[in-house]
């Protein structure tokens, strides 16, 4: 009895061991696996880690071609840059010699074309030479380099001549075009007489010493008198009818004939002829037809061997001349 109770707890001892070493064991398993599960874990969160690996000859040539195939491709853009340049370079030639060539022949035009001729157009009264005079313009000027400017401010110094233009005739020859005002009437100014326009511009004035071939103003009073400008008087509707006179006289060229305009009375206008011939005009109305008339009866009285006497023109319908051995003094005053 002693012996199977011995050997029981034999038994149970060893039963009680094994299983223990079971746990144990088992423990250490589940400990093996839950470490391998966390190092899982461990690699797939840690990024991997890429070693560099030493260049070997091979891959050092393979670097060489690379490179080589990189400076293929830079070549084209290097080439092209240096072609931009010469392009460049080129233009730059160009313009120069464009520019070096319109330097020679604007030399050659200010040596070659120069003035030697000189004329003028659109004098009829007055001295072609003193606008040439007047513009300064020398033989051997540059015909190119003329200053129209100032030859225009140099010529219309004289308010004789408006300057228009200049004609080229190349290579060496000009023509200075000018309008030119005619003198139709002169003003008494103490001892000189003031020319004047027909639209009344003063253009001058002369000594009376000297005398002057124009008709004389009387009966309008002139308050100033500045060269090149129009006369201004105390009378407006005076010197607007004054103007229209000489308008009619000089399109007929009578003035030379005529001596004196009497403007006192503008409804009565009288002229004396240098023959001492008088004429009526009576209003400033019809003017250009009375002068016409005036013409005609100045042929016919010359023709017939009169002198003197007074030609009416009041009424253009009717013109009258009375000669002077039949005049009533009674009815011309």
């Amino acid at each position: 009895m002693a012996n199977r109770a011995r050997e029981r707890n034999i038994q149970d001892r060893t039963e009680r061991k094994r299983r223990e070493a079971s746990t144990v064991s088992a423990g250490r398993e589940r400990d093996m696996r839950i470490q391998v599960g966390q190092n899982s874990r461990r690699r797939k969160r840690e990024p991997e880690k890429l070693e560099l690996p030493n260049f070997s000859s091979k891959q050092k040539k393979e670097t060489s071609f690379a490179e080589k195939q990189q400076s293929r491709r830079e070549a084209p853009t290097q080439q092209t840059g240096a072609e931009e340049k010469r392009k460049k370079k080129l233009l730059f030639l160009r313009l120069l010699l464009v520019l070096i060539i319109v330097a020679v022949i604007g030399l050659l035009t200010y040596l070659l074309i120069r003035v030697e001729t000189i004329s003028v157009s659109g004098v009829q009264w007055g001295d072609p030479d003193s606008v040439i005079a007047l513009s300064e313009i020398q033989q051997g000027d540059s015909i190119l380099l003329l200053d129209k400017k100032q030859i225009k401010k140099r010529i219309e110094s004289d308010p004789h001549f408006i300057f228009e233009k200049i004609q080229y005739h190349f290579p060496t020859g000009i023509t200075i075009v000018v309008k030119e005002r005619q003198e139709a009437a002169c003003f008494a100014f103490a001892n000189t007489y003031v020319i004047i326009d027909t639209d009344g511009l003063i253009l001058g004035h002369v000594e009376k010493s000297a005398g002057t071939s124009l008709p004389e103003v009387t009966g309008l009073e002139v308050t100033e008198f500045v060269l090149g400008a129009e006369i201004r008087t105390t009378d407006t509707y005076k010197q607007d009818v004054l103007r229209d006179v000489l308008n009619a006289l000089c399109a007929q060229n009578l003035q030379s004939v005529i001596q004196d305009i009497d403007m006192s009375n503008v409804n009565q206008i009288w002229m004396q002829l240098r023959d001492e011939t008088k004429v009526c005009l009576g209003q400033g109305s019809q003017l250009q037809e009375k002068f016409q008339w005036l013409e005609q009866i100045l042929l016919t009285i010359k023709e017939n061997g009169y002198t003197g006497g007074t030609i009416d023109l009041t009424s253009v319908l009717a013109p009258v001349y009375v000669p002077e051995q039949t005049i009533d003094n009674s009815a011309e005053e």
